[in-house]
């Protein structure tokens, strides 16, 4: 399915009949069919995870107001109503955290968190990267995320980073549906 996205992406390669290993022939149309099926939301993430779309991440952070084809009206509906299903605590003073959490989610989902100090190869100077401990992966530290959202380390720790693991699970799982959704959309006959 990944190679099938990044190939059929407008932005990364042509669509003209790109072929498949049973003999037949997918075409952009084919793909756009089997995109009609999900929402604009899982359409973009799947953009933005597989295909690394910035215009689609883009999309899925900007807000209605600033880009009438944004889509965090719609991402925030889908939190909120994951906050009622989890029973988050929130109070409301809380709910304006929402946004940037959710941001940092889809950041998350969206990118491949690569190492700085050894650009994801796991090594520097032939010797394993300490910075990532050889994994070639680095991940947003608490600390940071917690300025993103706007409190000390130990407030985000103990109220924010339980919703961060809901949104980033729930966008994983946006993202596996929808695979499964254009798999079985594209292949079917």
């Amino acid at each position: 399915m990944s190679e099938i996205m990044v190939k059929l992406n407008a932005k990364t390669s042509q669509m003209d009949n790109v072929g498949i290993s049973t003999g037949e022939k997918l075409t952009a149309q084919d793909i756009a069919a089997a995109c009609f099926s999900i929402d604009r939301v899982t359409e973009n993430l799947l953009y933005a995870h597989i295909c690394g779309d910035k215009y689609a991440q883009f999309l899925l952070k900007a807000s209605k107001i600033h880009n009438k084809n944004g889509l965090m009206d719609d991402v925030q509906k889908r939190v909120i109503h994951l906050s009622k299903n989890r029973r988050w605590n929130l109070k409301e003073k809380h709910n304006d955290k929402l946004k940037p959490i959710a941001c940092l989610a889809i950041d998350t989902v969206c990118q491949q968190p690569m190492c700085k100090a050894c650009n994801g190869t796991k090594y520097r100077e032939a010797k394993l990267c300490g910075s990532c401990s050889g994994t070639g992966v680095k991940r947003d530290t608490s600390a940071y995320m917690a300025r993103v959202v706007g409190v000390n380390q130990t407030t985000f720790i103990r109220y924010y980073a339980h919703i961060y693991a809901d949104i980033v699970a729930m966008l994983q799982t946006l993202i596996l549906e929808g695979q499964r959704e254009v798999n079985y959309q594209a292949f079917s006959s």
